[in-house]
């Protein structure tokens, strides 16, 4: 490259970059073996690339460095943009003594640790830092970048960010009147028992399931719903949403007035047409029947209705929040490069998915 191109290569990254590097400061050895190299062009494009910052101080550091270790600048330059996608990155390039595996663990704040490394590598792309809500860009496409390799976890669940707040997705709510619902019918919450489930239902499991919802109650308000807690939700609105009545239409009504106590009552069954009618008139029931009282609340709640949607639900919460943006993710064995999510577990409020690959191996 001649001289006058080289200047203005300097210029152009200069006046269009966002990173706090422009190429006068890069040290003259970095500068020239790049030269030597032909890669000027890819140098200048990948300066230009960083984020301003701690990554952009990061990658001055490491400039700093590479003139007295040879074999880092070497490897540097070699490796700079000879890659043309995320699939093509082979392991070895970051578990090996190498700079790769140096540049891997760098993690300056508002970027995750293994986006620089493929931005070293990767031609054409773009690291992101904090500012929006994917990591990586590469030839103008999107993708998330997360480092879930552990010796003692190899196949933890994936944290999402602001966009994995459960309390902003309905079924949280559901979940939250399900528990709520159930401490107000067994009475937990006052200092009697409404109604004791054991002599309603001859169903154990489905009982069962009832005590260690409440159980569970503190520890999932305050936003922890874990493995084994999905598949009793599951199982407990699965039987609700299961159990035979022979009653058809309304029985209980409850009376509101702005100055008096409400009063719930169950009334003998009215049917959904009597509501058609100017004068509506019930009768009260005169007896107690606990079954169709207790089944009339609990299937007040979504997925005692339609349990199946309980699963649907949670699996269209995974899809929105990864979307079209692929999630590129270092584990031990390897790399997936995936848009394919299912639910996992809720930990402090915060929804966490594992790639669909890894939960069908189980």
């Amino acid at each position: 490259m001649g001289f006058k191109n080289y200047q203005g290569f300097l210029n152009e990254a200069k006046y269009t970059s966002g990173s706090s590097i422009s190429m006068e400061d890069l040290p003259d050895e970095i500068k020239l073996a790049a030269e030597e190299a032909k890669k000027t062009p890819a140098l200048i494009k990948f300066v230009s690339s960083l984020p301003g910052g701690d990554a952009s101080s990061t990658m001055m550091t490491l400039f700093s460095e590479m003139t007295a270790k040879k074999e880092y600048l070497k490897e540097f330059i070699t490796k700079l943009w000879t890659i043309s996608s995320p699939e093509d990155v082979n392991p070895s390039l970051y578990t090996s003594n190498s700079f790769g595996s140096y540049l891997f663990e760098k993690e300056p704040k508002g970027v995750g640790r293994g986006e620089l490394f493929l931005a070293w590598l990767i031609a054409d792309s773009e690291v992101q830092g904090g500012s929006v809500n994917f990591d990586l860009l590469i030839k103008g496409k999107k993708f998330e970048v997360k480092d879930y390799r552990s010796t003692s976890s190899p196949n933890a669940p994936v944290r999402l960010g602001v966009k994995g707040k459960v309390t902003q997705y309905s079924i949280w709510k559901e979940i939250i009147d399900t528990i709520r619902r159930l401490d107000q019918l067994t009475g937990l919450s006052s200092s009697s028992t409404k109604f004791d489930f054991t002599k309603t239902f001859s169903d154990t499991e489905f009982v069962s399931c009832v005590q260690y919802i409440l159980d569970r109650k503190n520890d999932i308000l305050s936003g922890e719903l874990n493995k084994k807690d999905v598949s009793i939700f599951k199982t407990f609105y699965d039987k609700v949403s299961s159990i035979k009545i022979e009653i058809d239409g309304y029985t209980n009504v409850i009376l509101r007035g702005p100055g008096i106590k409400p009063v719930e009552m169950s009334i003998k069954p009215l049917a959904a047409s009597q509501l058609d009618a100017k004068t509506i008139t019930f009768e009260v029931s005169d007896t107690n029947d606990d079954l169709t009282y207790i089944l009339t609340e609990l299937r007040r709640l979504k997925y005692a209705r339609d349990s199946k949607a309980f699963d649907s639900d949670l699996q269209d919460i995974v899809n929105t929040i990864v979307g079209d943006i692929p999630f590129i993710i270092f584990r031990n064995s390897g790399i997936n490069i995936t848009k394919d999510f299912i639910f996992e577990v809720i930990s402090q409020n915060g929804i966490k998915i594992i790639e669909k690959s890894i939960a069908d191996k189980r």
